[in-house]
């Protein structure tokens, strides 16, 4: 699946609109530490079956990599600093800080662009985009796309050749095929990271409407209204639906890292 990111897709691509609406959040895990978190609406989303992955890149200092995908991509950078220059309709959104609230800016088609950690950039359906890191240490950054599954390049062709020094660690790939899974219409994604301490819970908001939530560090115990609690160890990625919530938390006794991505409907308000 992942040789879909292959410099060149000769694929049909399903048409995603993307709202311009975007923002960086704060989320706080009980007990835990603050993670950055970011969040965008979509006017719609693919019809079902549609693929939703998340993955983590990686790009050596001096390295490069264009990229062409059949979806809306999301970058948001964890560390370092990543240089992007699109073709085609892109938003920015840089970061707050103490002085100024987060701000977006839509991408001028050609120009350079330099995201630093908690910057986040949104690159519409079927643009081409080249990423770089012109910095001196390496750039690693979350990625989200979701497409049609029929734009799935067939797994019988060979994988795309991957440059030097770009790495990709996919985190959770889905296809969604039920009906009512994914939102009809205006659609939220969000991406939040948080550190949850023995005994406590797992925020409520990173497991509503449909989720995948990644283990990166310690045990996640996960129950639902009619399966016995199971147990999920790093690596491995929770799903969680409206018609089938999860309860999440961590009952180890040493820390649990994850990140969860959630799809819902835009107009649902949470109380984080």
């Amino acid at each position: 699946m992942r040789a879909s990111r292959s410099l060149f897709i000769f694929i049909v691509c399903a048409v995603v609109a993307v709202v311009v609406g975007s923002a960086l959040v704060r989320v706080r895990a009980n007990d835990g530490e603050d993670a950055a978190a970011l969040r965008l609406t979509v006017d719609s989303l693919p019809e079902v079956p549609a693929a939703v992955e998340l993955s983590r890149m990686t790009l050596a200092p001096g390295a490069g990599r264009e990229m062409l995908v059949p979806g809306p991509e999301l970058y948001a950078v964890e560390s370092g600093t990543l240089g992007i220059r699109v073709d085609g309709p892109a938003f920015l959104t840089r970061a707050p800080t103490n002085d100024e609230a987060a701000r977006r800016e839509e991408m001028e088609p050609g120009v350079d662009y330099v995201l630093r950690p908690g910057d986040q950039a949104l690159v519409l359906v079927r643009v081409g985009h080249h990423l770089v890191n012109d910095g001196l240490d390496p750039v690693k950054f979350l990625n989200v796309v979701i497409f049609t599954s029929s734009s799935v390049v067939p797994s019988w062709l060979p994988d795309a050749e991957l440059p030097s020094g770009f790495a990709e660690t996919p985190l959770a790939t889905e296809i969604v095929g039920e009906l009512g899974v994914l939102p009809v219409g205006a659609a939220e994604i969000v991406v939040q990271r948080a550190t949850v301490a023995p005994d406590k819970n797992v925020p409520q908001a990173m497991t509503e409407g449909f989720a995948l939530i990644v283990v990166e560090e310690g045990e996640l115990s996960v129950s639902t209204s009619d399966e016995a609690p199971t147990t999920h160890l790093r690596g491995e990625v929770v799903r969680a639906t409206p018609e089938n919530p999860v309860k999440a938390w961590n009952a180890a006794e040493g820390s649990l890292k994850i990140t969860s991505l959630i799809i819902s409907p835009a107009e649902t308000k949470r109380n984080r």
